[in-house]
C-alpha cells in the first residue's frame, strides 16, 4: 500500500486514517469510512465517560442524616463475658 503526500489527500483521505481498525494483517488491510466513523465514535464515547466520571469524582456532596428513635421503651441488653485472665495476660 503506498503511502500519499499529505498535500494530495482529500477529505474522505483524512477521515480514513483515523480508522482504528486497520491495524490488521497485509492482506486484510483497507482502511475505510465507515472504520473510521466507528473510530471516532468510540473515541468520543470514551471521552464522554471519562469527563462524565471525572466530573461526578470531583463533586463534592457531604451528607448527614439524623434518625431519632421512636422505640424509647425498647432496652436490648447486652452481656459480655469477660474473665480476668482473659483480660490481664
Amino acid at each position: 500500500m503506498k503511502k500519499k503526500d499529505t498535500r494530495d489527500m482529500t477529505i474522505v483521505d483524512h477521515l480514513k486514517s483515523f480508522d482504528f481498525y486497520k491495524d490488521l494483517p497485509r492482506d486484510l488491510q483497507e482502511p475505510s469510512v465507515s472504520g473510521a466513523s466507528v473510530s471516532m465514535v468510540a473515541v468520543g464515547l470514551m471521552v464522554l465517560m471519562f469527563l462524565s466520571q471525572t466530573y461526578k469524582f470531583m463533586q463534592f456532596n457531604k451528607t448527614s442524616e439524623v434518625v431519632i428513635d421512636a422505640n424509647v421503651q425498647s432496652i436490648t441488653k447486652v452481656c459480655l463475658p469477660l474473665c480476668k485472665h482473659a483480660i490481664f495476660s
